[in-house]
């Protein structure tokens, strides 16, 4: 009865009888999986967890109850174990969509060929899978493999209900691989599908500079948005692509109005914005000031992992992160990992903030397990670097596990690093990004903790570069930045933009592009429309 509750869209009544079912019987694994399914469906994941825990203890080799666990695991934002939930269902009992979010994982990881296998296995038991599809297209394609992802890009928009969204996951397929001319023909054939989504027009402009011979483009922009039956959400977006487009083309004032129309949506028209909490972040700030004391880090060998292997990138969104991370990867002996959650993730169960306590007997294991990771991802590299950004905030956790560890910070001039926030389409979820005020608070306690780390961790550990010197002095910077990782000098890392790994970032068009001026001082163009940014101004300036 729960099942067909639970089919008929009825969650909570499915979870009455599947209650019911629990108490009569608590040894039924089955009462369980129906339970956690329906605790799911009405996003009560936390809940759902412990009913799927339940009946794992039961009957242990019960796929159902793990495809739920790695569900309610993915909802409550704790990626790793979800993961392995999910690899366990799939081993018991691969279905479809498991095995496609395994290749999904795979394709996250690097790890190409095992993508390549899982797409395969469920398109075995479905051929008919649009996902599997899809994801084996967008795998070969990012491959640069154009020839064997075109058959099943034109089974993926056979099979697709969204035929746009192929086209824009294609289009930015070939963006990944560099292939920028295509990946704009595929956003303009979406364009002439649906020419009210958004998602086709902030591809364009994202990949490639804007020119007066996109004025057409542009008005088509603004005579959607003018449009009342536009959604929110098309309305809220394209405002970022025509900003950045009057940006491109020396409209500044035009192009913060837009900016600004899109943060005040985004912040006040829809729920994508968490809370932001001024106390709480200072908080934060304070306990990890508090807590990774010089005294500690004096002690800090004790129990560590001793690899030299991890390389972290940290630094505040938009302050060049991916350029330093492309400039390392371009080195033979150096493999990327992109932006990996992991840390931030397990950070609560190596630190009790409120105490300062470090329970080192669990950070090992985990240092561990995160090079098996990085293994994994680039096996064989002397160094693998994880450029994840929010690792700013546990450098000390970072340094910690892997005293040995190279730690870069990429420092950016505060106002362009935060003028390039708000002008930017962020998926983060970080609280401050659509308040300018809120964004200048978080700035400057992110500034606090840095002050922090570089008081407290080895100059021949921690290295801060300056993005504007990297820019203007490559040559000198960059081989500060190699010898900092103990790598021997190769020129290939002065020439980044031929580096042809997939990266995740907003600025796909100009990471592929030779090192450019044109984003320093880009805040003197915005000068009369700052507000609250030019707080952030230096006194010198």
């Amino acid at each position: 009865m729960a099942l067909l509750l639970l089919d008929q869209g009825k969650p909570a009544e499915a979870q009455t009888i599947a209650s019911r079912a629990v108490a009569a019987d608590p040894k039924n694994s089955e009462s369980y999986s129906f339970l956690g399914r329906a605790l799911l469906a009405q996003n009560e994941y936390s809940e759902a967890l412990q009913q799927f825990d339940r009946g794992i203890s039961i009957q242990g080799n019960d796929a159902s109850l793990h495809y739920g666990r790695a569900a309610a695991l993915e909802n409550l934002n704790r990626p790793s174990d979800a993961e392995i939930s999910l690899r366990l269902a799939v081993q018991m009992s691969p279905e479809p969509d498991g095995l496609v979010k395994v290749a999904e994982s795979d394709r996250t990881l690097r790890r190409v060929d095992d993508a390549l296998k899982y797409c395969r296995r469920a398109l075995k038991m479905d051929p008919n899978h649009a996902t599997a599809n899809r994801l084996t297209a967008r795998i070969l394609t990012e491959e640069g493999r154009l020839d064997e992802a075109a058959s099943y890009w034109d089974r993926a928009k056979e099979l697709g209900t969204d035929v746009v969204d192929v086209y824009v996951t294609k289009a930015n397929a070939l963006l990944t691989a560099g292939l920028f001319e295509a990946g704009i023909a595929e956003f303009r054939g979406a364009v002439e599908i649906a020419p009210r989504r958004w998602e086709p027009y902030n591809g364009i402009v994202s990949a490639k500079r804007v020119a007066e011979s996109d004025r057409p483009l542009v008005a088509q922009m603004h005579h959607i948005i003018e449009d009342p039956a536009t959604s929110i959400d098309d309305r809220l977006n394209l405002h970022y692509a025509i900003g950045k487009a009057h940006d491109n083309l020396g409209e500044y004032e035009l192009a913060m109005h837009h900016f600004d129309e899109a943060n005040r949506m985004k912040l006040n028209e829809t729920q994508l914005v968490p809370h932001f909490s001024a106390d709480e972040l200072r908080g934060e700030t304070d306990d990890k000031i508090r807590t990774f004391t010089p005294a500690l880090i004096k002690q800090i060998h004790k129990g560590a992992n001793t690899s030299d292997r991890p390389t972290f990138v940290v630094g505040m969104m938009r302050s060049g992160t991916t350029l330093a991370e492309q400039i390392l990867t371009c080195h033979s002996r150096v493999g990327g990992a992109s932006e990996q959650p992991f840390w931030r993730e397990w950070e609560p169960q190596v630190i009790n903030w409120k105490n300062g306590h470090v329970y080192r007997e669990r950070l090992q294991p985990l240092a561990d397990r995160f090079c098996t990771l990085l293994n994994t991802i680039a096996p064989g590299k002397r160094h693998v670097v994880d450029k994840n950004p929010a690792n700013s905030m546990i450098v000390g956790l970072l340094h910690l596990a892997y005293p040995n560890a190279r730690i870069i910070h990429t420092v950016r001039h505060p106002v362009d690093t935060a003028l390039s926030i708000w002008m930017t389409l962020m998926q983060t979820a970080a609280p401050f990004v659509c308040d300018r005020d809120h964004i200048v608070f978080a700035y400057r306690e992110y500034q606090r903790l840095a002050d922090h780390w570089r008081s407290v961790i080895s100059p021949d550990r921690y290295l801060e570069v300056q993005y504007e010197d990297l820019v203007l002095d490559r040559e000198q910077v960059t081989r500060q930045m190699v010898e900092f990782c103990d790598l021997e000098w190769e020129d290939a890392c002065l020439y980044p933009e031929n580096n042809l790994r997939a990266v995740k970032t907003p600025s796909f068009w100009q990471v592929r592009q030779p090192v450019y001026a044109t984003s320093l001082e880009r805040w003197k163009h915005y000068e009369p429309w700052l507000g609250a940014f030019r707080e952030l101004l230096p006194s010198r300036v």
